[in-house]
């Protein structure tokens, strides 16, 4: 009894002093005048409740209206709203390292171009996928991305002549992933066909979104949460993560195709009639390419991990902007007048093919301006984008931060700051990107933050843009929408819910044909 009231004892001891050493570094430390929730100051329990509930990003905006353009959300933990603070986190040779934050989005030890946290390192790893994401590899992956676009055309069309109503969300998702699958493999995922989440792999994506961006919070519970759920699912007890289910249809598919290279088969779907060395090659053929090349600097795991980060990132990314641009030209019909107009000029004067071109649409401002814009109010990224401070500490908006604090700014909050977009920076206008002053347009585009910033720009912007670029003239031209009677009205809310990415619910709509005069 008298050992069990002397543990009891001390370990009550040594809460009390872990409580007091909290409460005093933060009445002691340089930064205590930044303002936020009383909590977040001694807990990142609010932190993590608040991204649990999905809408961060209305909670980050809220805290900056309200105390500046530097807010405390947790302990150690800063976000900042100012083209100052961009600069000094994200400029050019002052890019900072990631925090921890990334560690619970993949397997302990195991680092990818999206989670390795050395700037350094992160460079080696980019250089080694570059020039399959370049611009000028991008023109080989048309043919997959028309092939796409018109199965959903097709069943778009069969809607329209049916009972006319979809849910554009689904569809755009379906759309995407199967493009971006088409580009890595030469093989449809087969969400298209169906319309639907095929063996529910979007509802297991999007649970694990959830994990991963609650767990980066507590990133060091991860490791052991995820060796315990490998476990299981290696002996069938639980279902496995959408990463490893990715991961055996994709090192299947590598299989089969060295056995088709072996045999001198190009193994490529698409294009079909083009069965010469000029046809198109999909990611994995380069990927094979440079590891038969040199085993040692492309490896296996190489081929594999830039395999599953196109999908798993170039999926829901693709088709959360694709909704984007598509309800905010349903809710602003003098916008999509204009793009029509764009649009139908173009086909007049034999500027615009069926399928559009890249280079064509490239060419079409106020298409790429309506892009610009709808991502810059949706950005994929919901929440801080974690850096950490080096060794020396770091001057940031008027303060000295010390080594190891977290620092970030959220692209959803910074893209709707006056000081960079304009009094009207909460407001839908594709115009600002074609304002005159090209000045202005070009420090727009410096905090323009939809890919990221510096050079860990997402490596796949490209094939996106190429997606956006091509299928949005095809959906105007072809059809009529109209928002479903929720969406409509000027107090009618689209409901997103953000897991570090942002992603609509649902975005139901009524379709018709369009007949053109």
């Amino acid at each position: 009894m008298e050992m069990f009231s002397t543990s009891t004892h001390a370990a009550v001891g040594l809460l009390a002093l872990a409580c007091v050493t909290l409460i005093a570094s933060h009445l002691f430390s340089p930064l205590r005048s930044i303002p936020g929730p009383l909590t977040a100051r001694f807990t990142r329990l609010w932190f993590f409740y608040r991204v649990w509930q999905g809408g961060f990003e209305k909670e980050n905006t809220a805290l900056h209206r309200k105390h500046g353009d530097v807010v405390r959300y947790a302990p150690g933990h800063y976000s900042f709203n100012s083209p100052e603070a961009v600069s000094a986190i994200y400029g050019k040779g002052k890019e900072l390292d990631k925090s921890s934050w990334y560690e619970a989005w993949n397997a302990p030890g195991f680092k990818t171009l999206f989670t390795e946290p050395s700037i350094k390192v992160h460079g080696q790893l980019r250089r080694k996928f570059q020039s399959t994401y370049s611009m000028s590899s991008l023109l080989t992956y048309e043919a997959y991305a028309d092939h796409c676009t018109a199965l959903l055309i097709s069943k778009l069309e069969a809607i329209a002549k049916s009972h006319g109503r979809a849910d554009m969300a689904l569809w755009l998702l379906c759309y995407a992933a199967d493009t971006v699958a088409m580009i890595s493999y030469s093989r449809r995922m087969g969400f298209l066909d169906q319309g639907a989440d095929v063996d529910d792999f979007f509802k297991d994506l999007h649970g694990n979104l959830f994990y991963n961006t609650t767990m980066g919070i507590y990133a060091w519970i991860h490791p052991m949460i995820f060796n315990t759920t490998a476990f299981l699912a290696r002996w069938g007890l639980i279902k496995g993560s959408p990463r490893m289910s990715l991961a055996r249809f994709t090192t299947n598919v590598i299989s089969k195709r060295r056995v088709e290279r072996a045999g001198g088969e190009k193994g490529q779907t698409i294009p079909k009639e083009a069965d010469d060395e000029t046809a198109p090659k999909d990611f994995l053929s380069k990927f094979l390419d440079s590891n038969e090349r040199d085993p040692s600097q492309f490896t296996e795991r190489d081929i594999i991990v830039g395999l599953i980060g196109n999908v798993i990132a170039g999926a829901d990314t693709t088709a959360s902007a694709l909704s984007a641009i598509l309800y905010q030209l349903l809710k602003n019909p003098t916008v999509l007048s204009k793009l029509r107009d764009e649009i139908d000029t173009n086909a007049r004067a034999g500027r615009l093919s069926v399928p559009p071109t890249f280079k064509e649409v490239q060419s079409m401002p106020y298409l790429q301006a309506i892009i610009q814009e709808a991502q810059r109010l949706h950005p994929a990224a919901g929440l801080p984008l974690q850096r950490v401070v080096p060794e020396g500490g770091a001057d940031i908006a008027g303060y000295t931060f010390p080594a190891g604090t977290v620092v970030g700014v959220n692209p959803f909050v910074l893209h709707s700051n006056s000081r960079i977009f304009g009094d009207d920076a909460t407001s839908f206008r594709p115009e600002r990107w074609l304002d005159p002053d090209k000045e202005k347009v070009s420090y727009m585009q410096r905090h323009n933050m939809a890919f990221g910033l510096g050079s860990r720009t997402c490596i796949g912007r490209n094939i996106s843009m190429l997606e956006m670029s091509k299928l949005v003239p095809e959906l105007v031209r072809n059809f009529d929408f109209e928002l479903d009677d929720e969406l409509k009205g000027e107090c009618a809310g689209w409901k997103w819910i953000n897991y570090w990415l942002m992603r609509p619910v649902s975005l139901p709509v009524k379709i018709r044909m369009r007949v053109v005069q």
